[in-house]
């Protein structure tokens, strides 16, 4: 009877072990699978950022008056689809005037315009939204030029 016991109990040590290491694999593959997700979710981001090409072009004048670019989006009005561009705007000095910005296509041609009055204290950086016409769809590869 005793050796019945001992079998019993290897036998049940046995498949507990091997729940285990299933357990331990299991976790291991659901790991390496969120870890690739996030990798593929990060690519097509990159991808996505890389292939719409924009591009900020800030003036001579504007660079001398102590302005700077930081990052910037592209996002729908109420009215409009991919018409306001929010520029993240650093400045150096006090700041008060206005601020035109063209956009310029792939093939370098204008199709937005807008001129906005901009006011900062030297030192100070914020979002600050240039909301262009609700015809103007804000192209992939769109240059903007601020002046």
């Amino acid at each position: 009877m005793y050796k019945y016991f001992l079998v019993i109990v290897f036998f049940i040590s046995g498949c507990n072990n091997a729940k285990e290491k299933a357990k331990d694999a299991i976790s291991k593959a659901g790991e390496t699978v969120g870890q690739s997700t996030t990798e593929f979710a990060k690519g097509v981001t990159e991808g996505v950022d890389k292939s719409l090409g924009w591009e900020i072009q800030l003036s001579p004048t504007l660079v001398a008056k102590g302005i700077k670019t930081g990052k910037f989006k592209i996002a729908s009005s109420s009215e409009a689809s991919d018409n306001i561009l929010s520029l993240y705007l650093i400045f150096t000095t006090d700041f008060k005037q206005d601020i035109s910005i063209k956009i310029i296509d792939s093939k370098g041609l204008e199709y937005g315009r807008i001129k906005q009055g901009v006011k900062a204290k030297a030192g100070e950086a914020k979002f600050v939204d240039f909301i262009f016409d609700k015809h103007t769809d804000i192209e992939s590869k769109s240059k903007f030029i601020i002046e």
